[in-house]
């Protein structure tokens, strides 16, 4: 009897994931900015339940690395955001054509690979969270950008 609801929860899983994909597919043919904003939101979510993951578990802890992805992530995530928002076609940033929303995504993808070359140094080490959000609050953006 318990095998069947196991079989059941399976397909009901593998249905979920399959009409996810096709819903993805139908928007892709339908209007590829649908498409994208969909795609960049469900990242935009994952990078910060990441951050909420790392925030509460602080406490338990013994090294901070996880804190420094976390918190990195959260970074990434508002990049991503604001990624999202300026890509061409959103007209949310007129005027900044596709150059704007290429230049946060790499601002983004940068912060990301420093992040994880930077977080091992933190293994063993004190941080103060607070010193850690104000560095990545002083990123620079691209020059062009929000203007």
């Amino acid at each position: 009897m318990e095998t069947a609801s196991v079989v059941r929860r399976n397909y009901t899983g593998i249905l979920f994931g399959a009409a996810t994909f096709m819903g993805l597919y139908a928007a892709g043919r339908y209007n590829y900015l649908l498409f994208h904003s969909l795609a960049e939101l469900f990242s935009i979510v994952v990078a910060v339940g990441i951050f909420m993951i790392a925030w509460n578990a602080r406490v338990y802890l013994d090294n901070k690395y996880f804190l420094v992805i976390g918190i990195s992530f959260l970074f990434v995530g508002a990049l991503d955001l604001l990624h999202t928002l300026s890509y061409e076609g959103m007209n949310i940033f007129p005027n900044q054509g596709a150059d704007l929303s290429t230049q946060l995504w790499i601002c983004a993808r940068y912060v990301q690979a420093i992040s994880f070359l930077i977080a091992p140094l933190f293994i063993g080490r004190c941080l103060r969270s607070a010193r850690l959000f104000i560095g990545y609050s002083f990123l620079r953006l691209p020059s062009r950008s929000l203007q």
